[in-house]
């Protein structure tokens, strides 16, 4: 027997619920008894699939979750090794400075060379507004703030969502 999806559980389940209210004696109000265990089996299938479902959520959470700190702890990992190059690299153009050697020839090559200027702001408070560029910036918290107090904001609306909580 194939397996349901839980859509497919939920269509089914959905659809015998509208058949249990025209099966529906009229006079007397009886339902047959083997439509009752059907209804009753296809919500037991339902509710198994669905917990099932929310297991492998959890089981997806905690898989990214432990990704997470896995990659917390390369990227530490790479933030030394990218220290460390860059303390070898001025400690090899020092010496080389100090032993006034520009250029080593070899099986690697090295070789001092000139960058372009880099900038450095000192106080960006005493720099001529004229350097500045102004941006325009959506306040978004505001907008949504006038728009639940029953303001009409011509280019937004208020959505409200519906999540699920496991556990």
């Amino acid at each position: 027997m194939k397996s349901l999806s839980l859509y497919e559980l939920s269509t089914e389940f959905a659809e015998l619920g509208r058949l249990l209210l025209e099966s529906m004696d009229e006079d007397t109000g009886e339902i047959d008894d083997t439509f009752i265990e059907k209804l009753e089996a296809s919500e037991i299938a339902f509710r198994e699939k669905a917990v099932n479902i929310a297991k492998y959520i959890e089981n997806l959470k905690s898989t990214s979750e432990g990704l997470k700190k896995a990659i917390q702890k390369q990227q530490k990992r790479k933030k030394t090794v990218e220290n460390m190059i860059a303390r070898l690299e001025q400690y090899l153009i020092h010496s080389m400075k100090v032993c006034e050697v520009e250029k080593i020839e070899g099986e690697l090559p090295i070789q001092l060379r000139q960058n372009p200027f880099k900038l450095i702001i000192e106080d960006e408070e005493l720099i001529d507004e004229s350097f500045f560029e102004s941006q325009k910036v959506l306040n978004k918290s505001l907008l949504k703030n006038f728009l639940i107090d029953g303001f009409n904001i011509n280019g937004a609306h208020l959505e409200k969502g519906v999540s699920v909580r496991i556990g």
